[in-house]
């Protein structure tokens, strides 16, 4: 049974603006740039870039240029009264120009029958700060914090609020101003408001440039309230893995004259590149003739769940690379399935100099994941004192709630607007909860040319190659866990489990589990958590410990399953599920189940329409990127916003599918394509394509027909020296009925893969 309360903490609201705590309801108006088509007021030029340092996914982005350009105008927009909702208008900005910084103000307007209200995004190309005013109010803003979102709120009889969010060290500013424009004499008015947006050049007859991203116009109501959880989460100021008692489980000391292979995977398959001397090991970055640099990484084959990883180096500062100490499981598509990726340090930061032209010395530690497809990732951005030069030890303990990281045996002091510590801590509730073994890694870093996010820090001198990044020693200690002294918790039947499993949007579904005290030390249990693929949805401090869930969106939308990371993207409940269950008793101990439920949810079945009115046949060739018309939700379902992977060839750009013409990239558990088809007759048929598998684990595809599931395929595993080049193929037999249907693509898991072969057996 489970006790009383033991401790209470809180979880961070869900939405698309939790750290506003507001959630958009309605969008009057909604720019991501992914569209080409679109025509747009100022003809942006649409680019594709990296999100930000430590958030290396791409999108696409508008750049304006001209002496005076306006990128959005609505001369009445509806201003909500007081204690119903706000109106909320937001600004992605990247920067001021990328070859050449140049002079430019972002002006945007807030007008009505009251006045006006301006707010100003002033840069100037020679300094180190934005200068920011909102009405009477100033702000200002480091240039190296972008890119942040800009995100300006408002009702009829409150203060309106500008919050500055920066997506690169995750800090938020806020300042508020009262003004004639929204406020009213009366709670119940509502006024009419119009918003322009404007890119100014500081100097006549000169362009300047501006490049934006998510600009948007919407009607926001109010985030949830926390939920209150009990927590036992202490973050230790200091922390020795020996004097705790943690018994070694892997270490490398680097003491012989060659890389040890029985410890390492040489990832890259560069051994010239890594060295082992004096003690040391050494990656090389050298330039590979071609005027691009290669570097090497060391992925450890020792994997482990929880525990203290640590590492003896020193960081780098040579531009054009960087390099980074981390743990991952070859793919990050679950937490509680695959893995996900805990970036103890990158150093991409201390390429930047000071006034005085020293290296800073500022680290960067990330935490990445996805749910349904879509990538959440968190950071902290940290300045520490001491020397590049000097040798310094950082670690990171894992345990089941808390994720903390230490510098020379001090908790690394730090903060972000996404958690409630002052260190450089992530925790199951504000953040992610996982459960699978992860590799060790040390690798070097090659920087992409011209990297927008890193603007000067690309372009390295050839005449002081090469370069090097020196690692003293490796070493991984077990978290103690004896099962004597922790509770248990088993589901309380053999629930059907699997990605196969479907699940409509809408269904009911109820689990229920048994939780024991710890046989030792009889400690009173204090909570029951279910978690969804990390993510809390439900707490249960009282018996029974069963959770009762509707698989809906108004579910869902109370739940940090939603709750978007940094980049702000909000994710689908459409697509793979994954459910364990943990709990803590009072000791602070914590179990969990060790089976994972599995289930692939689907919402409503909207028919999409064969590619360009043409259904592809079978028998033959269903080629990727000829799936079907209809869009997300309909057509497909991706992860991520925009084509990641399509080149000038490809026909299908303005879509979200990470499609070339003949493969698709990188695919996320859960997402899926459609193919309509004609069929020329019933009977036995074999299904076959090429995949690249990153893991040395199976995974899988599933087939649907008319929504209905009619098989799974292997997509085996193999040696991770291929990585996600497909190499393998893939076959299963399957019978089809005649005539014309809808083909579903569901993909169980992460990977590339080719173009689909149907053939009559």
């Amino acid at each position: 049974m489970c006790g009383k309360f033991a401790w209470l903490g809180t979880a961070l609201v869900a939405g698309l603006a939790a750290s506003a705590g507001l959630v958009p309801e309605q969008y009057y108006f909604l720019d991501e740039y992914e569209d080409a088509s679109v025509v747009r007021p100022g003809a942006p030029t649409l680019t594709m870039g990296m999100v930000s340092p430590g958030l290396l996914t791409r999108t696409h982005m508008g750049v304006y240029r001209g002496e005076k350009v306006q990128l959005y105008a609505n001369p009445s927009l509806s201003l909500p009264p007081c204690g119903a909702k706000k109106l909320v208008y937001s600004v992605r900005v990247y920067g001021f120009g990328d070859d050449v910084r140049k002079d430019a103000a972002l002006v945007t307007e807030f007008t009505s029958d009251g006045g006006a209200l301006r707010l100003v995004v002033r840069h100037v190309a020679d300094k180190a700060d934005l200068l920011c005013t909102f009405g009477s109010q100033k702000l200002s803003i480091p240039y190296e914090s972008l890119p942040a979102d800009f995100v300006v709120s408002a009702d009829s009889w409150n203060p309106a609020e500008l919050q500055v969010t920066s997506l690169a060290d995750s800090q938020q500013r806020i300042v508020r101003e009262t003004s004639a424009v929204f406020k009213t004499s009366h709670q119940a008015i509502t006024r009419s408001v119009g918003v322009t947006t404007t890119l100014e050049s500081a100097r006549p007859g000169t362009a300047a440039e501006v490049k934006v991203d998510r600009l948007f116009v919407a009607l926001a109501k109010p985030a949830p309230k926390p939920v209150a959880v009990p927590t036992k989460i202490v973050p230790l100021k200091e922390f020795d893995p020996v004097k705790a008692g943690w018994k070694l489980a892997f270490s490398d000391e680097f003491e012989g004259t060659t890389v040890d292979k029985t410890k390492w995977e040489d990832r890259h398959g560069r051994p010239e590149l890594l060295r082992v001397k004096d003690g040391k090991l050494i990656i090389d970055c050298v330039d590979d003739g071609k005027g691009q640099l290669k570097t090497a990484s060391l992925w450890s084959w020792h994997q482990q769940c929880y525990g203290y990883f640590e590492s003896r180096l020193k960081f780098t500062k040579e531009n054009g690379w960087w390099a980074a100490f981390w743990l991952y499981a070859d793919s990050i598509a679950n937490p509680f399935v695959d893995g996900f990726e805990i970036d103890i340090f990158e150093d991409y930061h201390t390429r930047r100099k000071d006034a005085a032209g020293r290296n800073l010395n500022i680290l960067d530690h990330n935490l990445h994941t996805h749910a349904t497809g879509s990538l959440k990732s968190w950071n902290y951005y940290e300045q520490f004192a001491g020397s590049l030069d000097e040798y310094h030890v950082i670690g990171c303990k894992w345990t089941p709630f808390e994720i903390s990281y230490y510098l020379d045996g001090r908790l690394i002091e730090s903060s972000a607007v996404h958690s409630p510590w002052d260190s450089v801590t992530f925790d199951a509730f504000h953040h992610m909860a996982g459960s699978v073994p992860l590799r060790t890694i040390v690798s070097g870093q090659i920087m992409a040319p011209n990297a927008s996010w890193l603007k000067g820090c690309t372009q390295y001198d050839a005449k002081d190659l090469p370069y090097h990044y020196y690692v003293d020693y490796v070493r991984v200690y077990e978290y103690p866990d004896p099962v004597d002294e922790k509770p248990s918790v088993a589901w309380a039947q053999d629930y059907p489990s699997g990605t196969f499993l479907m699940k409509n949007l809408g269904d009911k579904v109820s689990y229920e589990v048994d939780v024991k005290e710890a046989v030792k030390t009889k400690s009173k249990i204090a909570a029951v958590y279910l978690f969804d693929s990390g993510y809390l949805l439900e707490c249960k401090t009282s018996a029974p410990c069963r959770f009762d869930l509707a698989l809906t969106e108004e579910y869902f939308d109370k739940t940090d399953f939603v709750r978007p990371g940094r980049q702000g993207q909000k994710p689908k409940i459409e697509g793979g599920h994954a459910l364990q269950v943990f709990v803590a008793d009072e000791n602070g101990r914590i179990a969990r189940t060790d089976k994972v439920i599995e289930f692939f949810l689907m919402s409503k079945r909207l028919m999409s329409k064969p590619y360009e009115g043409k259904a592809a046949t079978i028998p033959g060739v269903l080629q990727i990127c000829r799936y079907d018309e209809g869009g997300e939700g309909v057509a497909y379902h991706d992860g991520t916003k925009g084509n990641q992977h399509g080149g000038k060839t490809n026909t299908r750009m303005n879509e979200d599918v990470d499609c070339t013409p003949h493969g698709l990239g990188a695919v996320g558990r859960g997402e899926w394509i459609n193919f309509t088809v004609d069929i020329a007759e019933a009977g036995d048929y074999v299904l076959k394509f090429r995949h690249g598998n990153p893991t040395t684990k199976p995974q899988s595809l599933l087939l649907l027909c008319d929504f209905k599931p009619i098989g799974e395929v292997s997509c085996p595993g193999h040696e991770t020296k291929y990585g996600w080049s497909t190499r393998q193929e893939a076959q299963m037999p399957v019978t089809l009925p005649a005539g014309r249907h809808i083909l579903r693509f569901v993909f169980n898991g992460g990977y590339n893969l080719t173009d689909f072969t149907f053939e009559k057996r």
